[in-house]
């Protein structure tokens, strides 16, 4: 009796052990951003948010310890989806975050999500799976793509009867437009689309020299768009017609640009002149471990943890139930770089978008809010499926 009494206490306690080893293993995460390529800066500020929370919670989200696996997809989407195949398949995750470009997000949104593997965008936002494409597991923490624009349309009306629109060619490019031209009520003189690796743009800006309207519009990259605005500068354009531009200035691009941003105008969700204490929190926390001033996606990077240590917590570190994890995720978060996180039905943020004003004060420059617009949904809401 002894014997057998002593094999079923060894048996159980064996089988604690095992147990407790299994609830220690790290919850995989995959993340992907374009580190390489003209939206590499972008990128890297994008997933030092996602850290810089990390490090705020031990290296936990929902209090369980999480092993990042990163990869970067380069700007190239036949990299990207030769990454997902990778993670799903010899990885095993159950959660992809990141990606950064639209033409990424394109590549992989349906070998993920068709997968039931979720996707935590902090990056890119297109039209397509906004609406008819959305899917239950795919969550984003940025913004739609023409809700930038949209609101610099609606700040550019009564102010300008024409506007000249430039933008990159490619999806991004083409949802920021759409979005500008859906609240303008003025008149788009041109619509132009250049490659997505144009480096010079004297010929679009002798275009402008020649066509001479109100203001300017532009969309592109970051690096592209910063090699644009020094281009309109030079060519003494920046304070004959007012420049507006969605995305791409922020306090990271700023300090680059200089007298060539000053006056710019530009729709976001973010930069460190959001006044809320999340966002100086996060802001502070930026500026001490890099010593230099973040991009917009730093915010959207620190808001997916944020999202992820909510929802993992709520179903105590059990992903193994789609459906719960998705009722989890679907609450989104409080203290949050907007206030609250909360989502539509298609799992875009119902949040405060902003017209930001490049300005010099004091030999700084800075960027200051213009005009807020509060609780904004994005336009394809409507169209997607889900309730």
């Amino acid at each position: 009796m002894k014997s057998m009494l002593m094999s079923v206490l060894l048996a159980g306690a064996a089988a604690a052990t095992i147990s407790t080893s299994m609830a220690q293993e790290p919850i995989k995460i995959g993340y992907i951003g374009d580190f390489t390529g003209v939206a590499g800066a972008l990128a890297e500020d994008q997933y030092e948010g996602f850290n810089i929370y990390l490090e705020q919670h031990g290296g936990k989200l929902g209090g369980f310890p999480v092993r990042i696996i990163k990869e970067d997809s380069q700007f190239k989407p036949e990299v990207a989806t030769q990454i997902v195949q990778k993670l799903i398949e010899k990885e095993g995750v159950k959660i992809i975050a990141g990606i950064t470009g639209s033409n990424i997000m394109m590549a992989v949104h349906g070998p993920i999500t068709e997968k039931k593997v979720f996707l935590i965008s902090s990056g890119a936002g297109p039209a397509p799976v906004a609406g008819e494409r959305c899917s239950p597991y795919a969550f984003y923490t940025a913004r739609q793509n023409d809700q930038i624009s949209e609101v610099v349309g609606r700040y550019a009306n009564g102010k300008y009867k024409s506007v000249m629109v430039f933008a990159a060619n490619y999806q991004a490019g083409k949802d920021v437009v759409a979005g500008f031209k859906r609240t303008f009520n003025g008149k788009i003189v041109d619509e132009n689309y250049t490659a997505l690796t144009q480096p010079d743009f004297s010929a679009e800006i002798a275009q402008i020299q020649a066509t001479a309207p109100e203001a300017v519009f532009i969309f592109f990259p970051p690096a592209l768009g910063i090699n644009f605005t020094r281009q309109y500068h030079q060519a003494g354009l920046t304070n004959r017609i007012p420049l507006l531009t969605a995305g791409f200035l922020d306090d990271q691009s700023f300090p680059s640009l200089r007298d060539a941003a000053v006056g710019v105008s530009v729709g976001e969700f973010w930069t460190t002149a959001v006044d809320n204490p999340v966002s100086k929190q996060l802001a502070d926390a930026f500026q001490k471990k890099f010593n230099r001033p973040p991009a917009a996606y730093l915010a959207s990077g620190y808001d997916a943890a944020l999202l992820l240590d909510a929802a993992i917590g709520r179903v105590k570190g059990d992903l193994s139930n789609d459906a719960a994890f998705q009722a989890a995720l679907k609450q989104g978060a409080d203290q949050s770089i907007r206030g609250t996180l909360k989502f539509n039905n298609n799992h875009f943020p119902i949040h405060p978008m902003y017209v930001f004003g490049g300005e010099k004060v004091d030999g700084n420059y800075k960027l200051r809010v213009l005009e807020s617009f509060p609780d904004q949904q994005d336009s394809y809401h409507d169209k997607c499926p889900l309730k």
